[in-house]
């Protein structure tokens, strides 16, 4: 788990913050390993998810500071441009936190250091399959988007695809 290595080590105070971070690290862990049981042992491979609505820009920022220590111990600068207060998105909280968190340590392990690695919440016009608003009504529908942006100048190839 991100955090522990720092806080053995000493880079890390033992803050509550930081141990509550630590505690729900764990306990998103329990959950996806009973799931890859479940997956195992299901024959049909469903894969549970717990939808709920879930504020995309708290999540982004939870997930930022969640993998923050990690980000600086690999010498990069970590920029948060949230979005609107509440962001409101269905999704399944755990398995959308541990996807940025992902996408966090992979920037951590592939940009350079000096690099900036930039989070931003929004929300964006989607345009349905045919190209249009996507909504009969006439008003285009909106989606919450977060964005994990390592800066290009610097940024190997493969961190850019983010």
């Amino acid at each position: 788990m991100s955090g522990l290595e720092e806080l053995r080590d000493g880079y890390a105070d033992p803050s509550v913050e930081h141990l509550a971070s630590l505690h729900d690290q764990a306990l998103r862990l329990g959950r996806i390993v009973g799931d890859l049981g479940e997956l195992g042992e299901a024959e049909s491979a469903r894969l549970s998810l717990h939808l709920a609505e879930v504020d995309l820009t708290a999540l982004a920022g939870a997930a930022v500071a969640e993998r923050e220590a990690e980000l600086r111990t690999a010498g990069l600068t970590v920029r948060t441009v949230p979005g609107p207060a509440a962001l409101l998105v269905r999704a399944d909280a755990d398995r959308l936190h541990q996807a940025l968190c992902n996408l966090l340590s992979n920037a951590a392990r592939h940009c350079r250091p000096g690099d900036t690695v930039t989070v931003t919440t929004s929300t964006t016009p989607f345009r349905g399959a045919r190209g249009g608003g996507g909504h009969r009504s006439g008003h285009p529908r909106r989606r919450a988007a977060a964005r994990l942006r390592p800066s290009v100048a610097r940024c190997p190839r493969s961190c850019r695809r983010w």
